[in-house]
């Protein structure tokens, strides 16, 4: 879902010294994606780029000079040495958890661990991946900072076994891997920093993903205390254009598991790499989102080409999201330390005669009123009368500060 809210600040008031960057010029997040400077390059194999500390300044410098040039669609993914806290909720309620016990666990985890891989992937608008040295690309920054060898460096044996049969070389990490400090600053001194909030971000259950890189670009040990403040930290730092696959799965059909799961189900081949690397993962979550997209833009081409316009279903979700983005809007105005004069009201004019059964036989819908009429059916009249009241009706709720809304 993606989530736009004006006003919040563009980075966190008082940022670690180690990750400072300046906040992006107003008009980058409202500027249309450039037209292709050249026709769309095609390669027939796929790379994903190791990077180290040798390389890091060299790849950041290309993938600032993709973002710029309209491959402005992101995918990330990390890898870490699993969880070592146990939730204090039960396993089987896990998924009825709220947003502050599921942060609270996240946090315990991602404050005791170290990052061990960040993946990468950029794309166009239109899904196309972007052609470098000959081949389509993506990324896979191998960091230093985990040290299997280290006691004191907290891990979980199940997830270093799995990440080790993966392919990961944890001693190579450690001699030629990046510093999580160095990169948070090299990110910020290439100019990255200013690009990352423009861009739309496509995850995979990233509660994770985001903890480490905000613990990587704040350059402190440990995450926000509460949910609020690591919210507050994710739009700073990734802007506000956020989905997230597994979310976006409960409004599609067949759509269920992980992400190797989800992609077979839609017909996304893994084409580099494997699971549980982070460059491999960061590509399969790119395509996915992607190949989604597509799917809901068929259906709404579906919908326009049926000759008898379906009335009813259409009326019903329009309204339903218009409820939904007015709430959404009074929720995080309702967030913001400053009054606004936005509130909603729902009401249910009850059942009204409208022309909505026009799509049915004439003989069905004239039927259906007559029987409607004598115990339910309203006129437009009566009807409008229940939304007048709302429109006109005082603001009921009140801001944290006590004023009015």
């Amino acid at each position: 879902m993606m989530i736009v809210q004006r006003g919040i600040p563009l980075f966190p008031i008082s940022p670690a010294p180690q990750f400072r960057p300046t906040p992006p010029i107003a008009l980058l997040h409202h500027r249309p994606y450039p037209p292709p400077l050249s026709p769309v390059k095609i390669s027939d194999r796929v790379e994903v780029r190791k990077v180290c500390r040798y390389n890091l300044k060299a790849e950041l410098a290309v993938i600032q000079t993709l973002i710029r040039t309209g491959f402005r669609v992101a995918s990330f993914d990390t890898e870490f040495p699993g969880t070592v806290v146990p939730s204090k909720v039960p396993r089987h309620l896990i998924s009825q958890a709220g947003p502050a016990d599921v942060y609270e666990m996240m946090k315990a985890n991602v404050d005791k661990t170290h990052i061990i891989q960040l993946g990468l992937s950029l794309c166009d608008p239109c899904g196309n991946l972007p052609v470098y040295d000959g081949a389509y690309c993506c990324w896979e920054f191998n960091f230093s900072d985990f040290d299997v060898e280290c006691d004191d460096h907290m891990r979980n044996s199940d997830s270093i076994d799995l990440l080790e049969r993966q392919g990961i070389d944890f001693s190579e990490n450690r001699a030629t891997g990046i510093c999580s400090a160095d990169f948070a600053e090299e990110i910020v001194r290439s100019g990255l920093a200013q690009l990352l909030p423009c861009l739309t971000w496509a995850t995979f259950q990233c509660a994770y993903d985001f903890g480490y890189l905000v613990k990587v670009f704040s350059g402190k040990k440990e995450l926000p205390e509460d949910v609020n403040g690591f919210m507050s930290h994710v739009k700073a730092y990734f802007g506000h254009k956020v989905y997230d696959i597994k979310y976006m799965m409960r409004y599609c059909d067949r759509l269920f598991g992980g992400l190797d799961r989800v992609a077979e189900t839609l017909g996304v081949c893994r084409v580099a790499g494997s699971s549980h690397q982070a460059g491999s993962d960061s590509l399969l979550t790119l395509q996915t989102f992607i190949k989604i997209l597509n799917m809901e833009k068929s259906k709404g081409k579906e919908l326009s080409e049926i000759k008898r316009y379906p009335y009813a279903h259409v009326y019903e979700y329009s309204k339903l999201f218009l409820l939904l983005f007015s709430y959404e809007l009074h929720r995080q105005l309702g967030l913001l330390d400053i009054s606004h004069h936005i509130f909603v009201n729902a009401v249910d004019p009850d059942v009204v005669e409208t022309k909505m059964m026009r799509e049915f036989p004439p003989c069905l819908s004239s039927l259906a009123f007559k029987i409607l009429r004598s115990c339910l059916l309203q006129s437009p009249e009566v009807g409008i009368g229940s939304i007048l009241d709302a429109v006109v009706a005082p603001p009921l709720a009140k801001h944290r500060s006590g004023e009015r809304i």
